[in-house]
């Protein structure tokens, strides 16, 4: 599987009806800024309670994870190995982030939202879908924990369907075909292409390089 070139594609969020932007976390700067922002994502209780809690044994998510999340997608895209993508908005903060977690046909993916930018997770999947399904996957597929309901509330407004799963860990499984897309859900509409967007994070170096890519609007009216 391979994803062509630098990626900018534009979503909505549902809720506020403000552009966001879905590129890949390793065109972010790796620098104080963007380490902060995610640490704190990562400590919100929505975050930290369902993805971070057991692992680290109650303990805060620490700076060093950011750097080391940071430092993994950019070694994913450059080994062609995961790709992690992150969603910032017209003000170049992250809000969220998205992953395809295998260069199999058929892989698993993950997200995590910031409580502050709600309204974006379930575009911003979608419209990863759209571009896994251009870059060769076949299916991807999803777990989500007893009781996190709106995990599963994104991966079913997305399209994926729950399906059996025999596990002895009270996790529900979710897949989506890519067989077909781009499909209603993610309609893809060409848009004027800006002379750049840079992807820095407010508080990181200024004079970031922009990046090229196409942009597309892939917008759903839901959160």
């Amino acid at each position: 599987m391979r994803f062509r070139g630098p990626i900018i594609v534009r979503i909505v969020n549902c809720l506020t009806k403000r552009p966001y932007f879905l590129i890949r976390a390793c065109d972010l700067e790796l620098d104080a800024g963007s380490i902060e922002r995610i640490t704190r994502i990562c400590n919100e209780p929505d975050v930290y309670d369902w993805l971070f809690r057991k692992p680290l044994s109650g303990k805060p998510y620490p700076e060093e994870k950011a750097r080391q999340w940071l430092e993994w997608a950019r070694a994913g895209w450059s080994a062609n190995s995961h790709f992690i993508f992150a969603v910032i908005s017209e003000a170049k903060d992250i809000a969220a982030a998205c992953q395809i977690k295998s260069n199999e046909d058929v892989a698993e993916i993950g997200y995590w939202a910031s409580h502050t930018h709600r309204g974006v997770m379930t575009n911003a999947v979608s419209a990863m879908c759209l571009l896994a399904a251009n870059a060769g996957f076949r299916e991807l597929y999803a777990y989500t924990d007893e009781g996190n309901t709106r995990s599963e509330a994104v991966l079913s407004r997305a399209g994926f369907v729950r399906v059996p799963d025999v596990r002895s860990d009270n996790r529900s499984r979710f897949e989506l075909s890519l067989t077909g897309l781009p499909c209603k859900k993610v309609a893809p509409k060409r848009l004027p292409h800006p002379a750049s967007l840079p992807v820095t994070h407010p508080a990181g170096a200024g004079g970031a390089p922009p990046v090229a890519a196409d942009h597309w609007d892939a917008t759903q009216d839901d959160s």
